[in-house]
């Protein structure tokens, strides 16, 4: 469990000003639950916004950072952008030493669909300069499942898949879906967290069986009683269950 979350303040939900952000950070990995604390996450644009803060890591370490760069329109300025990002990390690496450390980069793709001379070219490139690299899609299709054939009409499996598939056979290259959420008006740091429906197919998902403490229902569907008996029953915990129906006499 140790370095399992990456600190991403600057981004939403907390949506913080860059020092707020890095302090939090910093008074964090003092704290006697740093343990699983890893790296502060910032745009490579943003790097040299850091130099002010750097020395607050002294006694404590390094400044552990994994940077946000790649993009573009098209393979080739996807590739240019990874060459500039490279000689911008190099570039940091050397104004700072050891009072900092870059080994992380997660790069947004140019489209869902690059070429795999482009990704080996990306990856060789990363690779020699000692960075992890997560390669990101620009834009994830919507799940697009019709809940009445339970078919995935989505273009994933056309689209998302075989990139995931190439990637994944480039040499310590990953790939990472990122997934945003929705901030409530009532507060935008992310204290409070939107009421939410989740669909459940399986049962035993965590989501399903544990109580999550928070306005989110998970629901599942079901067709006959016998089901939904043997659903409930198949639970170690059953705080509580409700049952949604037209039909008010078939759900007493």
């Amino acid at each position: 469990m140790n370095g399992l979350i990456d600190y991403a303040g600057l981004f939403p939900p907390a949506d913080l000003p860059l020092n707020e952000a890095i302090n939090e950070y910093c008074e964090q990995i003092k704290s006697e639950n740093s343990a699983m604390l890893s790296r502060f996450i910032i745009p490579i644009s943003k790097l040299d916004d850091l130099d002010d803060f750097v020395p607050l890591f002294a006694s404590i370490g390094p400044l552990r950072l994994s940077v946000l760069g790649g993009g573009g329109n098209n393979d080739d300025e996807y590739l240019n952008k990874i060459n500039q990002n490279v000689a911008d990390i190099n570039r940091y690496r050397e104004k700072h030493g050891d009072n900092i450390q870059i080994d992380v980069i997660e790069c947004k793709m140019a489209t869902n669909t690059p070429s795999r001379s482009t990704m080996q070219e990306a990856t060789t490139t990363l690779n020699k300069n000692g960075l992890t690299h997560y390669h990101e899609f620009t834009e994830l299709p919507d799940v697009g499942i019709n809940y009445s054939t339970s078919e995935d009409e989505s273009s994933w499996d056309e689209i998302i898949v075989p990139t995931v598939e190439l990637i994944s056979e480039m040499e310590d290259a990953g790939v990472k879906l990122r997934c945003g959420g929705i901030r409530h008006a009532l507060s935008i740091k992310g204290y409070y967290f939107p009421a939410t429906i989740i669909e459940c197919d399986n049962h035993n998902l965590p989501v399903a069986e544990n109580e999550l403490f928070g306005p989110v229902l998970s629901v599942m569907k079901f067709e006959t009683e016998e089901v939904v008996i043997g659903k409930m029953n198949d639970n170690q915990y059953g705080l509580s269950s409700g049952v949604y129906t037209k039909d008010l006499g078939r759900g007493l």
